[in-house]
């Protein structure tokens, strides 16, 4: 085994960084270091070591973007895959605040009922997250989405909030994917209408649950239709203008709303986990 330069052992060299990456505070990193491992360290030299280690990362992301695909390909992965992406907004020091772009990739497995619902989930998941605009972004992801064959999968889905940078995310790594807009950022939507159209909340919720049963069960042409008479008879008022924004934003994903064909052909119809990632490996560091 080869020494990494300075005077530590490659597995205290992955405790440091293990530390540095998880730990907002550096002092703090080092103190946790010296507490279970009973060798001391600074601040500066946390921090030196948790720097290599990520612009190491990045040139070995970089030279796995910019490498050719391998002429002589592997198969890819017999089961389909589900590719996921999400963003999320994290406040740096300065009080700035910087979206981070996160992945989520996995294995669609068979479907499962519980509690008499069909539940597609997926397996072997895997995450990538970065703070980059979405050309680098696309740029870095290569190598793991290389690794997991979503470009030699037979079959690939791809869902998300609908926002644009994952669209051209898409575009890039997976323009063969079957698409699909997060059903829960959609049931955001309608119950978020809900509550603007009716002020009583049990006539809301009995709305809402009416539209996501008729969106998941029968497709959007229920959901599309109301919106379409609120906007027209709002005459105006805000909830008129608020059922045409809402109509607005679904007409203009209506491809992504065909939820009875995605669970018909054994689909995920959601990005969960994708958020889940954000929260515990994102927000939560």
């Amino acid at each position: 085994m080869t020494l990494l330069p300075g005077e530590f052992t490659p597995l205290l060299h992955e405790r440091l960084c293990d530390l540095g990456t998880h730990i907002p505070s550096f002092a703090r990193g080092a103190r946790v270091f010296h507490r279970f491992t009973g060798t001391p360290v600074s601040e500066p030299t946390l921090r030196r070591c948790t720097e290599r280690a990520r612009l190491a990362l990045r040139d070995h992301e970089l030279a796995g973007a910019e490498a050719p695909a391998p002429e002589h390909r592997t198969p890819g992965p017999e089961a389909p895959l589900w590719v996921r992406g999400d963003g999320v907004f994290v406040r740096l020091l300065q009080s700035e605040w910087r979206e981070v772009k996160s992945l989520a990739l996995g294995e669609v497995q068979p479907p499962q009922v519980v509690q008499g619902e069909e539940l597609v989930q997926c397996g072997t998941l895997s995450y990538f997250s970065r703070m980059l605009e979405v050309d680098a972004f696309i740029r870095a992801a290569t190598g793991e989405v290389r690794r997991r064959g979503v470009d030699r999968a037979e079959a690939v889905g791809a869902a998300s909030d609908g926002a644009s940078w994952c669209q051209r995310f898409f575009e890039h790594h997976c323009p063969q994917a079957v698409r699909a807009l997060d059903f829960y950022h959609a049931a955001e939507y309608v119950q978020g209408f809900s509550q603007e159209l009716f002020p009583q909340a049990a006539t809301a919720r009995w709305w809402a649950q009416k539209i996501l049963h008729g969106l998941k069960h029968d497709g959007p042409a229920l959901l599309l239709g109301s919106l379409r008479t609120w906007a027209e008879v709002g005459d105006g008022e805000r909830r008129g203008e608020r059922a045409a924004k809402t109509l607005e934003y679904f007409e203009s994903r209506e491809a992504w709303l065909q939820y009875p064909a995605l669970r018909a052909a054994g689909w995920p119809i959601g990005s969960g986990a994708v958020e889940s990632g954000n929260k515990q490996g994102v927000e939560s560091g």
